[in-house]
């Protein structure tokens, strides 16, 4: 269910709008995502599996650490609401009674360890500690869908920024095994983050109209000492 804080642009053109709704809302909506196009780009072949075909990417634990981090940091009253950490079960019977206690939990529950609730202590306290990566997330939006179709071609995009600032930045927050700038440079290579920076920022001035200050991507490590960073998106990417 989409919720009812929308924006459409100054025209009032309803096809490009931002909408707060859920993961899942976003998921199944019409339009041509970053990923579709990186599909793309790696092969034809690719992009009819994963996009046409609809197969979906197997929720690995660093894809679901990564999903439950962004929740801590961007969505904090959200989390906190949501997230439980899961005692140590051991003896005989202890499957029967971890499974006994999940059956207790809330659909919606976010279950961690103790070590996954002890990293994101650690990278909730670097960001914090960090005053450019803390000013970046004092004021905005989190998690905002954006819809918008392409004036050259007709095609319906969208994108789901983590986090778009009062000011006009957006925000791209990286869980990162090594958040130097040497390693990271590699990783938007690797993974192809350009593709997502030129769609963001098309999508940003589709639906609000304006131009925006730029893109930034934050990583912050998730193994001690949990360093990050604040890079800002320039022309070589």
């Amino acid at each position: 269910k989409r919720g009812r804080d929308e924006q459409r642009n100054r025209d009032g053109d309803a096809m490009n709008r931002s909408i707060q709704e859920s993961m899942d809302a976003y998921n199944a909506a019409p339009g041509l995502r970053a990923t579709s196009l990186s599909r793309l780009l790696e092969s034809p072949r690719s992009y009819k599996y994963w996009v046409i075909d609809g197969h979906k990417m197997e929720l690995t634990p660093a894809l679901r650490f990564g999903q439950i981090a962004h929740t801590a940091i961007l969505e904090r009253q959200h989390f906190e609401k949501r997230f439980v950490v899961q005692p140590k079960f051991s003896g005989e019977g202890m499957r029967k009674a971890k499974q006994d206690w999940l059956g207790t939990l809330a659909l919606d529950a976010l279950v961690l360890t103790e070590d996954e609730a002890e990293t994101l202590v650690g990278m909730i306290r670097s960001i914090e500690e960090y005053e450019p990566a803390l000013t970046m997330l004092k004021r905005g939006i989190p998690e905002h869908s954006l819809y918008w179709t392409d004036e050259a071609t007709g095609l319906e995009f969208k994108a789901r920024p983590d986090y778009i600032t009062e000011d006009g930045w957006v925000v791209n927050l990286k869980t990162a095994r090594d958040a130097t700038m040497r390693k990271f440079e590699n990783s938007i290579v690797e993974y192809g983050y350009h593709v997502q920076v030129s769609m963001y920022l098309a999508g940003y001035k589709a639906v609000f109209g304006k131009e925006p200050k730029g893109y930034v991507f934050l990583p912050v490590e998730k193994t001690p000492p949990y360093e990050c960073a604040v890079y800002v998106a320039d022309e070589t990417i």
